[in-house]
């Protein structure tokens, strides 16, 4: 799922190098041209949850990512229907293993933003008879790009971050590096990993 975004498309570009059959689900039709032709790509609408079944037929293992729309006035609402369509095609389909994308806080109760759906992901199939896998990353440096054309023209940097706090950081694209090992290798079948990269970064040296 989310096969056109930044650790989606990663991922596939990865499992294709390692020569391993892979069915990307996309939103957008326009995004087919993203994939090359060993790549089985599906149109589905994710909330629907007979297309997304029928995407996920036959498939032994599927990576699940829980794309936000951020200009939806129901965030979390979205997200807990799009988890539980999730959960429903898992259940009607043979998949075996489900590996997904969560994030470092998902630990965490309460009302912590956006990492309440990382934490409803993970909590989603617990009573369901597949292998989970759950890959934690640390804050995406590439969150930081949509700023570049601001700090270029006034040398500023938005942030709600303390400035001169190093906090752990990961690329996305080792992000989707890593969840094709665990794709490809039934022995990395640990419930949590967490991720980051070699180097933390506060905002200042950002």
């Amino acid at each position: 799922t989310g096969a056109s975004g930044r650790v989606g498309l990663g991922v596939v570009q990865e499992l294709c190098k390692r020569c391993l059959p892979v069915r990307a689900l996309i939103r957008n039709r326009g995004n087919a041209e993203l994939f090359t032709d060993r790549v089985h790509v599906r149109v589905v609408d994710l909330f629907d949850i007979e297309s997304l079944a029928e995407a996920f037929e036959g498939c032994d293992t599927v990576f699940l990512i829980t794309p936000e729309n951020m200009h939806s006035p129901d965030v979390i609402g979205e997200a807990e229907r799009l988890i539980e369509n999730y959960r429903e095609a898992v259940k009607k389909t043979g998949v075996r293993r489900i590996v997904g994308l969560s994030s470092m806080g998902a630990q965490l109760d309460g009302n912590t933003g956006n990492l309440m759906i990382s934490r409803m992901l993970e909590q989603a199939f617990r009573h369901l008879p597949v292998g989970t896998t759950f890959i934690r990353p640390a804050y995406y440096f590439s969150n930081w790009l949509p700023y570049t054309q601001l700090v270029k023209e006034y040398g500023i940097l938005p942030t709600f971050l303390d400035p001169e706090r190093k906090i752990a950081m990961v690329s996305p694209s080792d992000v989707a590096q890593f969840a094709a090992i665990v794709l490809s290798s039934e022995a990395l079948s640990a419930n949590l990993y967490e991720l980051s990269g070699p180097v933390s970064y506060s905002p200042v040296e950002v």
